[in-house]
């Protein structure tokens, strides 16, 4: 898998052993337990390397050997040069855990470690220090700390003077909220931080003067009361004088605090939370919540219930056992209960969630995602681009024009999901001319709509049976089913198109844009015209590129065979053992893991071979064509590359960074003649010939005075 150069790439292998070329951007390589023995390619640009869940720092290690640093992980590796600007910059665990790559490329050192948090008693005249996950801090730089403050958790101040692992909380501090920064100075230069959590609110050192307060809103049903206090850690009761007009807050914490207001005759109850982090549950009347900064969660049980939450004032929950919209500035609704109740969201980006009954949710504006659970939903992502998931049951997915780049999750995988009819449902104005179906290489299927921006991408849709939607319906009544899905993704059209062949023999014709196929039958034939974008081909079999094809890359395990045609190709090899002739033209040729053999010769043109032999045991060769001798190969060193010349028919061949890496060389050259020259042989024949100018192109034979020189290292370099 590769990435486009000078641009930003993430690129994830999955499960067998991959190799990850994301070019010379900033790129992110993805590897999860269990995705086998990766080979990170290129690592030039800034690159992370993110490992997933259940993977840990403790039981990672490395090895280098001829100049290759292997990963070893849980049930599998990844592998990458060990050299100076070649290895991965950062590798991230899920605990938070980063490795930095030393500066010499020799391995990697762990700066700092997570998670991080503040400890001790968070009251005035105490003092409280940072705790972390860290094993050890390694590399030249001194780990220095910064300290913050904020009175409503958005807004942050650095402490003065705060620049250890200990503070002193001062009387400045109570009402605030605290967090830290670690910072360590790498090898390199550059920068890394850790920081902690947010604390609670500090305290006062104890209890604190009786306070007047002030209590806003008016005694009506329905309003809600509210009081200001700013000290915090005191615990009088709630009591009132006969007339309601003298009253001493409970422990309050810092802001307003909610007072449940009843009044004869109300059918709901008004409640204010506090500050922090609230559950609120309504009554079995219509309730006004109202929440304040925090991470606040709500019980509705009234369809009369109304949350009212401010802008920045946390991520917000509702649970709601009857139907619900979510009102403004409050993010995720769960629908709990069994019962046929609907669902849906704001203008911002929200969850939604079903029950185990039959819903129908609508994401609203904003980027949603919505989750159906059980029984047979209907959901509507609305505007913008949303990701959807019916779950269980037969679902019914809403699709049209403005309805934006969606895509489809059918994630379950039971045998009652493959008994369920799921549809997509196309709004008015969509024909069946104006859906353009195609494929992608990651098994999904793409639904354009021609003349607009809306997209709708099924995920997994050609890869398992449980992540098919079973059909699309037009509204004039017409149906496509996965047959007619099928058959509608292998059409071309003037765009990058995406085109697999069947089990059997095909002909797969492509239009203009940058097509790739998918060849899995020997008798697959693909056509393309001159000037129809640059293509590819991926293939499980042996594969010669027809005319106007420009890449040949070959996949799974198998020992199959790759060769160019006459045009400039770029021919990539697999895990087995391939046999690549670039043919005519000027080609780069790349053979991947296993032991490959590589054709040149006369007519070839000017060729690059990359060899990639990461643990030193593939047996790699190189096979010259007829008539030619040892005597009319010229070998020289150029920068890192060693180059090797067809002086007489004046054809070039570049090994890629010979002289650099042992794992880049090939074992054996061998000639028409059963002549040999064997890798360890190069260096004395480039070391003589280095003295020489190489010979003139078109020159038959080296002349009597280079023969003279050259003749006995050339005999003895020869087998």
């Amino acid at each position: 898998m590769a990435g486009t150069y000078w641009s930003t790439a993430t690129l994830t292998g999955g499960a067998g052993n991959d190799r990850l070329d994301g070019g010379s951007g900033d790129d992110t390589y993805r590897y999860a337990a269990g995705d086998g023995a990766d080979v990170i390619q290129d690592a030039d640009g800034n690159d992370t390397l993110l490992l997933g869940e259940g993977i840990s720092a403790a039981s990672a290690r490395t090895t280098v050997q001829s100049e290759r640093l292997t990963l070893l992980l849980a049930g599998g590796s990844v592998e990458m040069e060990a050299k100076a600007g070649k290895l991965v910059d950062r590798i991230q665990f899920a605990d938070g855990t980063v490795w930095h790559a030393r500066a010499d490329g020799s391995g990697y050192v762990q700066i700092l470690g997570g998670p991080l948090h503040i400890t001790g008693d968070l009251k005035q005249g105490q003092t409280v220090s940072l705790d972390t996950a860290l094993a050890k801090q390694e590399g030249p730089g001194k780990v220095s700390y910064r300290w913050e403050r904020s009175a409503n958790g958005i807004d942050w101040t650095v402490i003065a003077g705060a620049t250890e692992a200990l503070l002193l909380l001062s009387a400045d501090l109570v009402g605030h909220r605290l967090r830290a920064t670690m910072q360590s100075l790498l090898e390199d230069g550059k920068q890394e931080s850790l920081v902690s959590a947010v604390s609670e609110t500090v305290g006062s050192a104890g209890h604190g003067p009786v306070e007047a307060v002030r209590i806003s809103g008016e005694l009506m049903p329905g309003e809600p009361l509210a009081v200001s206090n700013t000290a915090v850690d005191m615990q009088p009761l709630w009591s009132a004088d006969a007339l309601g007009s003298v009253l001493t807050p409970a422990q309050a914490p810092l802001g307003k605090l909610g007072i449940p207001w009843d009044h004869p005759g109300a059918l709901g109850r008004s409640i204010v939370s506090s500050s922090g982090h609230d559950y609120l549950a309504g009554t079995a009347g219509a309730d006004r919540l109202v929440g304040l900064q925090g991470h606040d969660e709500y019980i509705v049980n009234h369809v009369g219930d109304v949350i009212v939450e401010g802008l920045f004032e946390g991520i917000d929950r509702v649970y709601a056992s009857v139907s619900h919209t979510l009102s403004d500035n409050v993010e995720s609704l769960t629908l709990t209960g069994t019962m046929a109740i609907d669902g849906s969201g704001n203008d911002g980006p929200n969850s939604i969630n079903g029950n185990q009954g039959d819903n129908r949710l609508s994401g609203g504006g904003g980027n949603d995602t919505l989750h159906g659970g059980a029984g047979s939903d209907t959901l509507d992502g609305g505007p913008d681009n949303d990701w959807l998931d019916g779950g269980t049951g037969s679902d019914i997915y809403l699709f049209g024009r403005g309805s934006g780049e969606d895509t489809i999750n059918e994630a379950d995988r039971s045998t009652a999901a493959r008994a369920s009819m799921d549809v997509v449902l196309l709004g008015p104005g969509i024909a069946q001319d104006d859906l353009h179906v195609s494929r992608n290489r990651w098994d999904d299927l793409i639904l354009n709509v021609v003349g607009s921006p809306d997209k709708l991408m099924l995920s997994g849709w050609f890869a398992e049976a449980g992540s098919a939607i079973d059909q699309i319906r037009f509204r004039d009544g017409s149906v496509w089913d996965a047959a007619k899905l099928t058959e509608r993704s292998a059409m071309a059209t003037r765009h990058d198109d995406y085109l697999v062949g069947t089990a059997g023999p095909d002909r797969l014709e492509g239009l203009a844009g940058d097509d790739t196929y998918v060849v899995n039958h020997a008798g697959d034939v693909i056509v393309e015209k001159r000037g129809e974008g640059v293509d590819k081909v991926m293939s499980t079999v042996s594969f010669t590129l027809t005319p106007e094809l420009e890449h040949l890359e070959l996949t799974g395990n198998g020992n199959i065979n790759g060769r160019g045609n006459a045009g400039a190709n770029r021919l990539l090899g697999n895990w087995g053992r391939n046999v690549l002739d670039g043919g005519a033209g000027d080609d780069y040729l790349a053979g991947g893991g296993g032991g490959d053999t590589y054709l040149f010769g006369p007519g070839s043109g000017t060729d690059i071979i990359d060899i990639n032999d990461g643990d030193g045991t593939d047996d790699d060769r190189i096979r010259i064509g007829t008539g030619v001798i040892e005597q009319q190969i010229w070998l020289r060193r150029v920068d890192e590359d060693l180059e090797l010349s067809l002086f007489a028919s004046g054809d070039k061949l570049s090994f890629k960074e010979w002289f650099a890496d042992d794992s880049k060389r090939w074992d054996r050259m061998e000639l028409s003649n059963g002549r040999w020259l064997g890798a360890a042989d190069v260096d004395a024949l480039v070391s003589a010939m280095a003295a020489f100018a190489p010979p003139l192109v078109g020159q038959a034979a080296l002349t009597s005075s280079y023969q003279t020189a050259l003749g006995a290292v050339i005999a003895a370099s020869w087998h």
